[in-house]
């Protein structure tokens, strides 16, 4: 299991929990900011496990829930898509980039300090 809270340099806070012990298979990222709130649930697999892909979403000002449900994974080939117009054009990937990765990866390195050290460290790579 993970759980880190996250500040950026304007110290608003975020909260991750990750988890692989969950009793059944779960996919869920929940959003909460000033003006609503926005959850991903389910995740389309073939094994069919995590439930139906659904993007919900409410503001401040309307209490409804809207619910929009996903059928269809077309995530593969739209990557594959732009990379190949990338590599084609010469331009680098809008998502998803090298660039990307090593930040992903500097910041859960700051996520492993912070948990050896007790104390809030610092992903900031300048």
């Amino acid at each position: 299991d993970l759980m880190a809270i996250l500040r950026n340099e304007a110290g608003q806070l975020a909260s991750l929990h990750s988890s692989h012990t969950q009793w059944q298979p779960l996919f869920s990222l929940e959003l909460g900011l000033s003006e609503g709130s926005i959850a991903v649930e389910g995740l389309l697999s073939r094994s069919g496990r995590y439930g139906p892909e659904r993007l919900c979403w409410r503001t401040r000002n309307d209490a409804q829930l809207h619910v929009e449900t996903f059928t269809r994974d077309d995530s593969w080939s739209l990557e594959l898509d732009e990379f190949f117009a990338a590599a084609r054009s010469g331009e680098p990937v809008s998502v998803g980039s090298t660039a990307e990765a090593l930040k992903l990866m500097i910041l859960v390195e700051a996520i492993y300090a912070s948990a050896r050290t007790g104390r809030w460290s610092s992903s900031n790579s300048s």
